[in-house]
């Protein structure tokens, strides 16, 4: 079974169907909740950058005072990431997508814990889109964690990055565009075929009540629109669920400011 956008998990919750006046109260309070995160993980980055600053640290310590600063950096990026959604397009430079998913390794093990074994293939060679580093990183986060979310007592999540296809959305007719591929792929319980067709709306969450905000899944779809995508998703039920998104190449770029590292 399959969606081309669609939260999963036991005891399905649909949120109560709110007028636009509660959904912009909504929206201001989330977006509140994430600038006074931020602030937080301002204050974690600032206090790690100065124990860094501290010549008797000891090499494990300075590694893992290192490993603080450079997810909390991440998590801020991300933090700002959600603040931007909904406001006009910025320019953007190419990002190889390949290099984003390697950096995200370490964060992406800690998100799923010691239970969900992750497998991650960038492939060979660099995959070039037009976007910004930290989108990408939140698109990678939230899959992650929703795959977590399915496999309470463990079980596999694949990560591949590849080449694609596309259709161009311009013109039926025209040729397929060639595409960035990132495929996510867990061993969790699937989704019930009464939630997928609503699973990428916001607010719509199957996690038990005070469990899950119903908004990550929103937010990758909402990214990977606004970079020119799509996002598919195939499950059945006891077998995983796999996402499969893909984004329209961009041009080779070896030194560019959006470049990841």
């Amino acid at each position: 079974m399959s969606a081309s956008t669609s939260p999963r998990s036991e005891g399905y919750v649909s949120k109560p169907e709110t007028d636009g006046g509660r959904e912009a109260s909504l929206h201001q309070l989330a977006a509140g909740t994430v600038h006074d995160v931020n602030n937080l993980l301002v204050l974690v980055i600032g206090c790690a950058e100065m124990a860094l600053d501290d010549e008797t640290l000891s090499p494990r310590t300075r590694q893992l005072m290192q490993e603080i600063l450079g997810v909390g950096e991440r998590a801020s990026s991300l933090t700002r990431q959600f603040l931007t959604l909904g406001q006009p397009a910025r320019p953007r430079a190419p990002v190889d997508v390949a290099a984003v998913l390697t950096s995200a390794e370490s964060l992406l093990r800690r998100i799923c814990g010691d239970r969900v074994q992750v497998w991650l293939d960038p492939g060979p060679t660099p995959q070039w889109v037009l976007a910004e580093s930290s989108q990408l990183d939140q698109i990678l986060v939230n899959l992650a964690t929703n795959a977590r979310d399915a496999m309470p007592a463990g079980g596999t999540l694949f990560i591949t990055v590849g080449d694609g296809t596309m259709p161009a959305r311009a013109d039926a007719s025209a040729p397929s565009l060639a595409s960035t591929r990132i495929t996510v792929v867990d061993s969790g319980r699937g989704v019930d075929p009464a939630v997928l067709d609503r699973m990428f709306e916001a607010f719509i969450t199957t996690k038990r009540e005070g469990k899950g905000s119903g908004l990550g899944l929103a937010v990758v779809r909402a990214i990977v629109e606004d970079l020119g995508g799509s996002i598919a998703v195939t499950t059945a039920a006891g077998q995983g669920t796999t996402f499969t998104i893909d984004l329209p190449q961009a041009p080779e770029a070896t030194s560019s400011p959006g470049s990841a590292s």
